[in-house]
């Protein structure tokens, strides 16, 4: 599998056999890509933009993903940051716009969306927020203009019925 940063730079590579990561390579600090290393159940990936400034890390604990995974966008800011628990994303996340500002945030349990997903446009005010059970729009998704409600739809399961 190949990783590419916001801005197209190829920064991580991985190899997998039957699910389980096998082997890595990332861009370094010095803007090299680094040689294949294998991998191991406690291991911390760390790629960087050839600026020195870090793009990509992720944490592995008994061969899973474990704690926070980050992504940075190449001026150092933070693009995504998502919490795992025994491989499973868990717990908030948020995702940023180029400008530093939240663009959407909310919950995963257990790999799954769960309970109120929010969505910012780059100024900071929400354009919509949705309620998620499993990871599938389930209940109130809300529509706003200048931060101030405009439609308010309902989900079941996914399926809009109001």
């Amino acid at each position: 599998a190949q990783y590419f940063a916001p801005d197209g730079t190829l920064i991580l590579e991985k190899r997998y056999a039957e699910g389980d990561i096998v082997a890595y390579r990332a861009l370094g600090k010095d803007g090299v890509m680094g040689s294949w290393v294998a991998a191991t159940p406690d291991m911390a990936i760390v790629a960087y933009y050839a600026s020195g400034i870090k793009a990509y890390e992720e944490f592995f604990k008994n061969g899973l993903l474990e704690g926070f995974s980050r992504e940075y966008y190449a001026d150092g800011r933070l693009l995504s940051e998502y919490n795992y628990h025994q491989g499973e994303k868990n717990g908030p996340f948020l995702v940023n716009h180029p400008n530093g500002k939240v663009w959407q945030k909310g919950t995963y349990d257990a790999g799954s969306m769960q309970g109120i997903v929010e969505f910012f446009n780059p100024d900071g005010t929400r354009f919509r927020t949705e309620t998620r059970r499993d990871g599938t729009m389930h209940g109130k998704s809300t529509l706003y203009k200048n931060s101030k409600p405009v439609k308010t739809l309902t989900y079941w399961s996914g399926t809009l019925i109001d």
